[in-house]
């Protein structure tokens, strides 16, 4: 899991490299925050602002939920530079 993460961390890296301009949104502020991320996208554009409706919804449980053995992935991670993976944005 750790070499899947570090590949996956590895790859951001170089399409970060090949386009240092791209606007990053994650799906999470997205969801949470949907005005503030369409403004930031708006902005990147260089379009006029508009008020959007986002058609995301976040569905499913929660991680604990979600992953049979959560507390092992948890603990595993712990002292990795990977442990925000598991941590849900406020």
């Amino acid at each position: 899991m750790l070499e899947d993460f570090a590949r996956t961390e590895s790859l951001l890296e170089i399409a970060q490299r090949r386009f240092p301009s791209a606007l990053g949104i994650c799906y999470e502020n997205l969801v949470t925050d949907p005005v503030t991320a369409f403004k930031a996208i708006q902005a990147h554009l260089g379009i006029a602002p508009r008020p959007l409706i986002p058609g995301t919804v976040k569905v499913g449980r929660p991680l604990e939920e979600t992953i049979s053995n959560y507390g092992e992935v948890t603990a595993w991670l712990a002292d990795t530079r990977f442990a925000s993976f598991l941590e849900m944005p406020s």
